[in-house]
């Protein structure tokens, strides 16, 4: 995982309700840019699943190396900035989105069966996604132990994020799921898996979105928070399209 600077508010300390004018340039910026890179690999995906399934030209197995390519071009601008800005929120909201473009990169390996074994590539997604939950959790752990802070309530946080995946699910589940029981037992478990992830990996870093809830303006901050975990929705939804049918998270 990557480092990062604790952020914590301490005691006696006013609440701070904007992320800096700098930050929130940068976090415009690399909104701008995750939704545009985004859209050009979604239509890249599906053009490749076309030509493939037409038979209009013989292609080696390249979906990995696209999802590769996609993650790179997420972790990379989002890594730049958050060593760029100096402003505590803004910093901890690019960090946060830093993390989810690891689990994109790391996603591509769930491209190297066939396109036809839809099962086999939902069934890696999900274990590389429970597998990077559990290696952040660890590394969230290991490095607030010697801290003294308040440890965020999961249990609410992985309910809401659950509940949320499968909500999002249902519209893939309808349009792309292919017909059996598992297909889409399979679909569903993996929308609430990215849920979770997103959720977990977002919030609980330095309670950076938590903190901007409670500050002054809450509803700018909670608007905020908002916006930045549907970027890791976003990520995450293009990083798992395995039949040109991401789009339909977006």
């Amino acid at each position: 995982m990557v480092s990062e600077q604790n952020i914590q508010l301490s005691p006696g300390t006013t609440p701070v309700s904007s992320a800096g004018c700098s930050g929130t340039v940068a976090v415009v910026v690399m909104s701008l840019w995750t939704v545009f890179i985004s859209l050009i690999f979604q239509l890249v995906q599906w053009t490749i699943v076309q030509m493939i399934f037409e038979g209009s030209i013989k292609l080696p197995n390249i979906r990995w190396v696209v999802v590769l390519a996609y993650g790179f071009l997420i972790l990379l601008p989002f890594f730049i900035a958050s060593r760029i800005v100096k402003e505590p929120i803004a910093k901890g909201r690019l960090m946060g989105l830093v993390h989810v473009a690891i689990a994109a990169v790391i996603l591509s390996v769930s491209r190297v069966p066939d396109i036809d074994e839809w099962q086999i590539t939902a069934m890696i997604q999900i274990v590389v996604l429970l597998l990077f939950l559990l290696s952040f959790m660890i590394y969230r752990r290991t490095k607030n132990s010697g801290e003294m802070t308040s440890p965020t309530p999961l249990m609410p946080l992985f309910l809401l994020a659950g509940a949320a995946g499968a909500l999002m699910g249902i519209p893939w589940v309808i349009g792309g799921a292919q017909g059996s029981i598992t297909d889409t037992i399979l679909a569903i478990v993996l929308s609430t898996t990215i849920g979770i992830v997103v959720v977990i990996t977002l919030i609980t870093p330095n309670r950076i979105l938590l903190t901007e809830a409670a500050s002054e303006n809450m509803k700018q901050g909670i608007g905020a928070a908002g916006w930045i975990i549907t970027l890791g929705l976003i990520i995450l939804s293009t990083a798992i399209d395995q039949n040109g049918n991401g789009w339909l998270f977006l």
